[in-house]
């Protein structure tokens, strides 16, 4: 029916997964303990035409292995690399794809014409729009895909658990398929968690979308906040807390509606943009060692964090588990920034330690409205885990300036996050790679690395200050002949770059750049200072700097 408000239940009962499979084979090698079949099987009936659903499954030798299925990113094709990745840890591994056809490549999966809507080139409307009805979106026929692979995994071995892993909006098609496929036994979600309705719109602002009758729709039928009520199994949630496309805070939102609360966690990574680190990979590993494999794995319980304005300083208390050993705990904070995905995140000191509680203090700089935190327990196991975000009205003044150092090697302390991944990445989401690198240069002294591209949005907190006669300055060191490019943004779109061509020296050099030599690619210099948020540095073969400030 046209127009119908479709909620999760109603949607999805009487759904048939159970058509024969028609099973086409493309391929079979053996990687470790797997067989590796490259292959189609037939999903959902549409008319007379079914979908051929393209995909790789790993089958370890041993049958009674239980089964992680992978749903990469709707946008993205399957990572084969993943796979061999989770197979090698002694699970069955199946991954299949959403996106549909995709010009210039061979195989993929094959969705009838009358729904040409699924595949993601051919997307329109039917994405982000429930013009009709739910049933007749894009997301009901990538999640139909979704069911269709746990059948075909659930044939090959039925006695097996079956865990779902879900990537960037991979991850909303694993929501609603946890919440409404009993088969499902635990999932992990990297970045989508719904919300996509409000897309843009930051939890704490005072904008409202309109809730017109197709919203209702997208709202009830799609969007992943409205699924996980119905989520009765396990769940963990890897996100960064930076990310332009998927808002950390309206994650946590999403994760508190989950049933079970003492089975839900959560790993924020806020040094990259869009990259998850070893860490969240060592999460999904024990979680799902856990929850299918049934191993002795203690999961500690998410860390507290609670907040206490002490005058002019903020005090984070962080009560955490003690199950296992604990290799390091940190506290981000940030103030006044409405939107996630520009803000700039500081590390409050230690100010003591007790076993199960680390108390953290700062002094707040300038007026400070309100402050958002969380606290990270990373455990010598390689597990880490993340508060909660807490919001707290601070409405406090402060006469101290805050200070204008980017990064020092003095305490490690750097608001320099990576933007993009130059290493290797597993799902377009995982890397093994260290992230934000502190490297030894002369003289032992640490620099922080741009291998990759590194960004700040610390300078935005100075902004209103600067003027043609401020300038950067800073310590570079580099091993080879190098070009070192910083980079401004501002809000209204503008570039503005400035480059140094660097000799290869066995000492630190020092950099001094003035911003009237900041210009755009026609040579039009910086007009609004205050529009200034986001400075990047980059390099073309990789240099370590330090002692970053803003002058």
């Amino acid at each position: 029916m046209a127009n119908e408000i479709l909620t999760p239940i109603t949607l999805w009962e009487g759904f048939n997964d159970s058509l024969p499979f028609k099973e086409t084979v493309l391929k079979t090698e053996t990687i470790g303990s797997a067989v590796f079949n490259y292959l189609y099987f037939s999903g959902r009936s549409v008319g007379n035409k079914r979908v051929r659903i393209y995909g790789v499954y790993a089958k370890q030798k041993n049958s009674k292995s239980d089964t992680i299925i992978i749903l990469p990113s709707v946008s993205e094709g399957v990572d084969v690399n993943l796979v061999s990745h989770f197979s090698s840890l002694g699970f069955n591994v199946l991954t299949v794809d959403l996106r549909g056809k995709v010009d210039g490549e061979s195989d993929f999966t094959v969705y009838p014409e009358e729904i040409a809507y699924a595949n993601y080139e051919n997307r329109d409307r039917y994405m982000d729009y429930v013009d009709t009805n739910a049933r007749e979106t894009s997301w009901y026929e990538w999640c139909a895909v979704a069911r269709y692979a746990v059948s075909y995994a659930k044939s090959n071995n039925p006695n097996g658990k079956i865990g779902v892993l879900g990537l960037k909006h991979g991850a909303n098609v694993a929501w609603q398929l946890t919440a409404t496929d009993e088969r499902v036994s635990a999932s992990a979600f990297a970045f989508g968690a719904g919300w996509l309705a409000y897309k843009g719109v930051s939890k704490f602002t005072q904008e409202e979308i309109e809730l017109d009758d197709e919203r209702c729709r997208f709202i009830a039928g799609v969007d992943a906040h409205s699924y996980a009520q119905l989520v009765k199994v396990p769940v963990l949630y890897l996100g960064t807390t930076n990310s332009t496309e998927f808002d950390p805070e309206r994650a946590v939102d999403t994760l508190q509606r989950v049933d079970n609360q003492n089975k839900s966690w959560i790993n924020f990574v806020n040094s990259s943009k869009d990259t998850l680190d070893k860490y969240c990979l060592n999460d999904v590993k024990f979680f799902f060692q856990k929850y299918l494999s049934s191993k002795r794995i203690k999961f500690p319980s998410l860390p507290k964090l609670s907040l206490e304005i002490d005058g002019e300083d903020i005090v984070y208390t962080v009560e955490y588990s003690t199950v296992e050993d604990i290799k390091s705990i940190y506290v981000y904070a940030s103030s006044n920034e409405i939107d996630a995905s520009v803000r700039t995140w500081f590390m409050p000191p230690l100010e003591s330690a007790t076993e199960g509680k680390y108390v953290f203090r700062r002094r707040l700089h300038g007026y400070v409205e309100f402050e958002i935190a969380y606290a990270v327990v990373k455990y010598a196991n390689g597990l880490a885990l993340s508060s909660k975000f807490v919001f707290e009205n601070a409405e406090v003044s402060s006469n101290s300036k805050l200070p204008n150092v980017i990064f020092s090697s003095s305490k490690l302390v750097t608001t320099f996050l990576v933007d993009g991944c130059n290493g290797r990445k597993l799902g377009n989401v995982f890397t093994t790679d260290k992230l934000r690198e502190y490297v030894s240069g002369p003289l032992g002294i640490l620099g922080v690395s741009t291998k990759n591209t590194i960004i700040s949005y610390a300078i935005k907190e100075f902004s209103a200050n600067l003027n043609d006669k401020s300038f950067i300055k800073f310590d570079v060191y580099t091993a080879i002949n190098d070009t070192i490019t910083i980079k401004l943004l501002s809000k209204s779109g503008f570039e503005y770059l400035s480059s140094v061509k660097l000799n290869a020296q066995d000492k630190w050099q020092n950099l001094t750049i003035e911003f009237s030599e900041f210009k755009t690619e026609i040579g039009m210099p910086i007009k609004n200072f205050s529009d200034i948020y986001l400075i990047a540095v980059s390099s073309q073969g990789g240099v370590a700097v330090n002692n970053f400030l803003i002058l």
